[in-house]
């Protein structure tokens, strides 16, 4: 009996150090091409996005949301000192850029502790969010290697990665964030 369960352990551990090797190769690989692990893996959590997101005036559909040429998942929380300092000024570079004609959607994906916290936070928020109880938002962030919030990735609507730092780039560039994007998108498009 003893053999037994030392046996699956012995096999379970060794099928996870495989894994492990597995996946610390392909992170290797794409680091030699130069991407970051939400470059690699942004396509791969389009679909675990919810079907639907909250916004201002009821829901919007996925589809709709993803139409845009410029889309940023935002990874922020009501606790977090630094988000609560950011946040307004993204909402300002989100409103102006959107002025004249929608240039960007962004998408805010929740780390609040409670529902409370979230609806007090999304309140500031101009934009879209995923809702507090969906599932998704840790398999988005897990997905994409989220360490650290404020977080700002920028892409397009083909999953594409145009800035996996965003937040630097709005805190640095100010409204002149939406022309450097529009410029990266338009070299991939003439790809």
């Amino acid at each position: 009996m003893k053999i037994k369960k030392n046996l699956k352990k012995y096999i379970n551990t060794e099928n996870t150090i495989k894994n492990y090797i597995k996946n610390k190769k392909k992170d290797l690989k794409n680091q030699k091409m130069g991407l970051t692990q939400s470059e690699y893996d942004i396509k791969s959590i389009l679909p675990t996005l919810p079907l639907e997101f909250l916004s201002k005036n009821g829901k919007v559909k996925k589809e709709e949301a993803l139409n845009n040429d410029i889309v940023g998942i935002y990874f922020s929380a009501h606790w977090c000192g630094p988000c609560r300092s950011f946040t307004p000024n993204l909402g300002k570079f989100y409103e102006n850029s959107n002025k004249e004609k929608k240039q960007i959607e962004i998408i805010y994906c929740p780390s609040d502790q409670t529902q409370n916290e979230f609806d007090d936070y999304y309140k500031t928020m101009p934009w879209l969010a995923i809702p507090f109880e969906s599932e998704s938002k840790d398999a988005i962030a897990d997905g994409l290697g989220i360490s650290s919030i404020p977080t700002l990735i920028i892409f397009d609507k083909n999953g594409n990665v145009l800035d996996n730092d965003g937040r630097t780039t709005v805190e640095k560039r100010g409204f002149k964030a939406i022309q450097i994007w529009q410029e990266k998108l338009q070299k991939i498009q003439n790809q």
